[in-house]
């Protein structure tokens, strides 16, 4: 199981090996979409909440984006470096080993979502929480019955 941690945290290690590209990937985007689609657009649509809607839609790309990137990068590592071959000499079995990829990139795909949602916090000051649309529920007209009583 340790072999398992080890290679896990191996790889998310491997995706923030250049702070310059990590913190670019991490922070820079993110925050070029939430300026543009939370604080330019939003205003420019009619309708409450725009933001709203597009920060989840901005952190799962993210997320997605920095998983699979970690996942990725190490097969296209592996490949250009030549250690395929070695991964066989691994104490881990290669399904193992490639579920032990994945949980890297979980931690990756996690570390940039909650990046991602901070700086929506931050910027936008929007929570998970937040509702869509702020506008308060009317209840619904009361029908009344056309029934004659003569």
């Amino acid at each position: 199981m340790s072999a398992f941690i080890a290679f896990s945290l191996r790889a998310f290690r491997e995706s923030m090996q250049s702070w310059s590209h990590a913190l670019f990937r991490l922070i820079f985007l993110p925050l070029v979409y939430l300026l543009v689609f939370g604080k330019v657009m939003n205003p420019l649509l009619a309708g409450p909440g725009y933001a709203a809607v597009a920060v989840p839609g901005i952190v799962s790309m993210l997320v997605m984006n920095a998983a699979l990137g970690t996942v990725g990068g190490v097969l296209n590592r592996g490949y250009y470096f030549r250690s395929m071959e070695s991964w066989l000499l691994a104490p881990l079995s290669l399904s193992w080993l490639m579920l032990a990829w994945v949980a890297g990139g979980v931690l990756a795909g996690t570390a940039a979502g909650l990046v991602g949602a901070l700086l929506a916090f931050l910027l936008l000051n929007l929570t998970p929480l937040t509702r869509i649309f702020h506008q308060p529920h009317e209840a619904a007209p009361q029908r009344h019955s056309t029934t004659r009583n003569d």
